[in-house]
């Protein structure tokens, strides 16, 4: 039944209900005729008492006749209210006109075949949308879940089958349904160490920036305070603001030894007492130790410095290894002039750890189970790809050329080509 019918139904009730109570209570005020009070005279005494009923018994009436009629009025009233969509209780009107327009338009959808139009299901409820098929006599499927800006969680984002498309009754509708969007929050990580609170962001996709304060309370390298607040959503790739302890102000710390240990774990310990850390590549192996761990600190290790201050450490990482193709010498060069002379004629690479400056090349070959050292570049500064013919020993068929730069007034090795080449002209 339509809210229309509803409508008309209850303004024809409320008008007969009024009429009743109207002409009850005109009939209870009609006035008796006169020879009815002359027959009924004698009996005054005794009708006192009635009358006094009568007429308390009228004025109920007539006020619950008002009463009653006011109700019907209310009633009424709200119910048009209602259904002009003034009133919604817990939207229960909307939902019933709804409904009832979707089951119009699901019963035009089926055609004399039995073929039924796949409905529009995204923006709807899962429980909305598999009420719809039900009722069009097909199934659905919800295949996943995916997160959406544009859909609210819960609601499906996507269907496989597109609305409008004819279908036999019985076809299942996968769908897709919004998980909404996935932002993350910032974490707990007041109190911890910098390095702990710095994994715990950046295993969220965050980004960190770092700035540092004093504190009476907070040990030092540990975390202060957090900005967004911890809790917060964010955006994916939100840069987050920790304020780590430097401790009492004016209280000094004393830098650990961190020699021989890898790169990360020197890091945390540095970090962790408040000092900030600058790395450096080096090729020198003297400090006998393994390959990307920590040869060399700038500041001795129980050195007393400020909070913040940062020690520079350098890292090992051999020299390149660079392994020459084996090249006939160049026609006409002049390195090859003299007659029965061993010679190369090859190409060097550049190293990665080569920054331009002055260079020295030497060359290593084994003469009689001896290794002679030969200078071939001092103090130069050359280009990559640097051209080399040189003679080498006589009867010796390969060396190795090592590749040193100036660096603070010292050669610094740089790299070394092994099994370079040289032939007999």
């Amino acid at each position: 039944m339509s809210v229309t019918t509803i409508l008309i139904a209850l303004i024809v009730v409320a008008v007969l209900l009024l009429g009743i109570i109207i002409t009850v209570i005109v009939k209870s005020r009609k006035v008796k005729p006169a020879d009815e009070y002359d027959d009924e005279y004698d009996d005054d005494e005794e009708d006192d008492e009635d009358g006094e009923v009568s007429s308390k018994l009228e004025k109920a009436m007539t006020i619950g006749g008002f009463i009653i009629g006011a109700i019907i009025i209310c009633i009424l009233i709200f119910f048009i209210a209602r259904a002009a969509g003034l009133v919604n209780i817990g939207g229960t009107a909307k939902k019933d006109d709804t409904q009832q327009t979707e089951q119009e338009e699901i019963d035009d959808t089926v055609d004399e075949n039995g073929q039924v139009s796949v409905p529009k299901l995204t923006s709807m409820t899962e429980e909305n949308a598999l009420s719809v098929l039900e009722q069009l006599g097909l199934k659905g499927n919800k295949t996943g879940e995916s997160q959406s800006s544009e859909y609210k969680a819960g609601t499906i984002m996507s269907q496989e089958t597109e609305a409008g498309t004819k279908v036999d009754q019985g076809t299942v509708i996968n769908y897709v349904v919004s998980s909404g969007t996935d932002a993350p929050s910032v974490p707990s990580v007041t109190g911890k160490s910098q390095s702990e609170a710095e994994a715990l962001i950046k295993a969220l996709g965050l980004n960190t920036e770092i700035q540092q304060d004093y504190s009476d309370t907070v040990a030092i390298g540990k975390v202060i305070s957090v900005n967004p607040s911890e809790g917060t959503k964010v955006d994916a790739g939100s840069t987050i603001t920790l304020v780590v302890s430097l401790g009492e102000e004016n209280k000094q710390v004393e830098v650990p030894n961190v020699i021989g240990q890898d790169e990360a774990a020197a890091k945390k310990s540095l970090n962790d007492q408040g000092l900030q850390v600058n790395v450096e590549t080096t090729t020198d192996a003297s400090g006998n130790v393994a390959e990307g761990c920590v040869a060399n600190q700038s500041v001795a290790a129980g050195t007393s410095v400020d909070p913040g201050a940062t020690i520079t450490l350098q890292v090992y990482h051999a020299p390149e290894t660079t392994t020459l193709p084996n090249e006939a010498p160049a026609e006409g060069d002049a390195s090859n002039s003299d007659t029965g002379s061993w010679t190369c004629n090859v190409k060097l690479d550049q190293p990665s750890t080569y920054t331009g400056g002055p260079v020295q090349l030497t060359l290593v070959q084994n003469v009689n189970g001896q290794n002679v050292e030969t200078v071939i570049l001092d103090g130069q500064t050359i280009t990559f790809p640097y051209t080399l013919a040189i003679a080498g020993a006589d009867g010796v068929d390969t060396g190795t050329v090592y590749l040193r730069e100036m660096v603070d007034g010292d050669y610094v090795e740089c790299g070394h080509y092994s099994n370079v080449p040289f032939k007999q002209s």
